[in-house]
């Protein structure tokens, strides 16, 4: 199986490359955005980068900003 670094940008952990991200940080990704990932993803596209819809890229930048949003934010106590 071929493996890539999990896309969000505090992660090194290795992932199936059909996969985007880790358990954990595809958890953090809102419902909407992977609805648009899963939409817009065809097979074997991570294999040939000029297959990459712009769709799915832009989808795959929403749920990576999503994530980076999420780690940075500051923990809001009630």
């Amino acid at each position: 199986m071929d493996k890539r670094k999990c896309a969000a940008k505090s992660c090194n952990l290795r992932v199936d490359k059909k996969f985007l991200m880790c358990a954990t940080h595809w958890r953090m990704v809102p419902k909407q955005i992977q609805d648009d990932i899963y939409r817009t993803y065809r097979p074997k596209q991570e294999d040939n980068l000029a297959m990459v819809s712009v769709a799915y890229r832009g989808a795959m930048m929403a749920a990576v900003e999503s994530v980076d949003k999420r780690e940075v934010a500051p923990a809001v106590h009630v």
